[in-house]
């Protein structure tokens, strides 16, 4: 993943192929959909315009689904335990039948404790002294891990990572250690191997390790000092900035070190832990205009940052790679503020920071949930990138050295862009099921950004002239990691009727007739 400059972050939506031509921003929360079911489409066939007798053309447009279709690339997640799997949960959150009345889901969640390698991250424990936790990792525990990951692959799953050397529960008095920074060093070398092993199944890394649940505060081994963030951070960044996409807790973090090292490139995305958490409402700025207001744990004025740049700072972390929010503790309380957690107040700050991801599982801040209940579909179903085919033209040039043009037009209804790459494919098959899958120059989603539209123009050569008869033209948008790319439950739905196929992962759009000679 490219370093993103603070200075090019207002350029960013400005920056893609040149085949592509944005047609517009969406309102903050415009465009978006609100319905009270999660049902995908069912394909049909599209429409076939008269062929020619040398070039053939097709068009068609389409209708935006009602609801989200779920994708590897953002939306809801849950807590799962990797190294205990659970197949059946798994199962269950991919077919939108598991007790969290859920949707399907494409994303977890997973905690992983270091200070009693292979326990269930609920379990981990609170109190172990520093000298007891192994410096060195046993090829056991690795060996767990790493099936730990298989396991979700084997699922149809990508998750979120973060160790932890604790699971702290604020009942308890226990203290909820965490571990010296040599030991956090040397575990985070040891892990990487397996993180690079497993990097078609991490939708991100935390960064994690410090202090308690691995959230960079209430360290007990004075890990809490923008030193040792720095000292983290610096060897966090070379072992696997060209791995995974990462985050962060605080975006001050991000600043910090970038003073530290001078680079100012942003490294890593943000993980906010008490998201709208009510804190500090109305604190800063001109009349809480927007709701950083409401969100004082992660941009409040720590370290002499403003929150305004903090916020700025999000935004361009954002666009290059993700923000994963977990609806805060409303302020302490059990009982949220109806107008500054409002859905009409906290809706456009979730479409400001780019919001990609959300712990959907409610039991974080039930109260605040309970507040969204009016608005908690438009959340589930806008969390994310979620794109839209509305228009697709293709002409077939049948002729000596054969080609097929394609001009579409997409749009991001979603809150976020797809931060890793998703390459496009034509998939030509004629009517025996013979399928010919060619690259599309120029075309991958990811360029797409949140609310905007797009016009994508792409030319593809063909092996051979094409037979008389009819072909079945689908557009295919797989990872661009290996082996996640052959699985086709994870290829990108494009969420348009009657074009996306779960059981083929294909987006048929078009069919297309080749006539007889003469």
């Amino acid at each position: 993943m490219t370093p993103f400059s603070l200075k090019a972050a207002a350029a960013f939506v400005s920056r893609l192929v040149p085949v592509i031509v944005l047609a517009g921003v969406l309102a903050a929360c415009g465009g978006g959909v609100d319905s009270d079911t999660h049902n995908g489409s069912t394909p049909v066939t599209p429409p076939v315009t008269p062929a020619s007798s040398t070039d053939v053309s097709a068009s068609a447009t389409f209708q935006a689904t009602a609801d989200a279709i779920a994708n590897a690339e953002g939306g809801l997640w849950v807590h799962v335990d990797l190294v205990n799997p659970d197949t059946a949960l798994y199962r269950k959150l991919f077919s939108g039948t598991s007790n969290y009345n859920l949707p399907p889901i494409r994303l977890v969640h997973s905690y992983i404790c270091l200070s009693q390698p292979g326990t269930a991250y609920a379990s981990c424990p609170n109190d172990v002294a520093p000298t007891d936790i192994p410096i060195n990792l046993s090829q056991a525990f690795l060996d767990q891990l790493d099936a730990g990951f298989d396991a979700l692959r084997k699922a149809h799953l990508q998750t979120i990572v973060r160790f932890t050397y604790n699971f702290y529960n604020a009942s308890s008095a226990e203290p909820g250690n965490d571990a010296p920074m040599e030991t956090i060093l040397s575990h985070m070398a040891q892990l990487a191997p397996i993180i690079k092993k497993n990097r078609d199944v991490i939708y991100s890394m935390q960064a994690g390790f410090i202090g308690r649940w691995g959230e960079w505060h209430n360290s007990t081994n004075g890990n809490d000092t923008v030193a040792a963030h720095n000292l983290f951070l610096s060897t966090f960044f070379p072992l696997y900035s060209n791995v995974v996409n990462l985050e962060v807790r605080y975006p001050r973090n991000l600043l910090d070190y970038a003073a530290f090292s001078g680079d100012s490139t942003v490294k890593a995305g943000i993980h906010d832990d008490a998201f709208v958490d009510g804190q500090s409402c109305g604190s800063y700025g001109d009349s809480g205009s927007n709701m950083l207001f409401c969100d004082g744990s992660t941009f409040g004025r720590k370290e002499g940052y403003d929150p305004n740049a903090l916020l700025t700072l999000v935004q361009s972390a954002s666009r290059m790679f993700t923000f994963s929010a977990v609806a805060g503790p409303p302020g302490g309380s059990t009982k949220p503020n109806d107008k500054t957690q409002s859905c009409d107040s906290v809706l456009p700050f979730f479409s400001a920071v780019e919001t990609s991801t959300i712990n959907a599982a409610r039991n974080h801040a039930p109260a605040l949930w309970t507040l969204w209940s009016d608005c908690e579909n438009r959340i589930f179903n806008q969390v994310g990138p979620h794109i839209v085919l509305q228009t697709i033209k293709a002409t077939l040039h049948n002729t000596t050295g054969p080609s097929l043009d394609l001009a579409f037009t997409l749009q991001n209804r979603g809150m976020s862009h797809i931060a890793r790459s998703r390459p496009g494919f034509v998939v030509i098959t004629d009517s025996q099921g013979v399928a010919t899958e060619l690259p599309l120059a120029n075309v991958d989603l990811s360029t797409i950004a949140a609310g905007a539209s797009a016009t994508l123009a792409t030319t593809t050569q063909l092996p051979t002239q094409l037979a008389p008869g009819e072909y079945a033209i689908a557009l295919k948008f797989p990872p661009a990691i290996e082996p996640a790319s052959q699985d086709n439950q994870l290829w990108f739905p494009l969420e348009s009727t009657g074009v996306f196929s779960q059981d083929t992962g294909l987006n048929t759009v078009l069919k297309i007739v080749v006539p007889n000679p003469g």
